[in-house]
C-alpha cells in the first residue's frame, strides 16, 4: 500500500501503461468517433 500512495497515477503511468491507457493513444491516432475528446485533444496539438 506504501508503494501505490507514493507513486501518483501519472508516474505509474509511463512506467506501466494500463489497458485504458493503450485504448486512449489508439483512439488519439485513429480519431475513433468513441474517442471525441480525445480528437478535440488532437486537434489542439493539430
Amino acid at each position: 500500500m506504501t508503494l501505490t500512495s507514493t507513486k501518483t497515477p501519472i508516474d505509474d503511468l509511463p512506467e506501466m501503461p494500463d489497458p485504458q491507457v493503450r485504448e486512449y493513444s489508439a483512439h488519439s491516432r485513429g480519431g475513433d468517433r468513441s474517442a471525441q475528446p480525445v480528437v478535440n485533444t488532437g486537434t489542439l496539438y493539430q
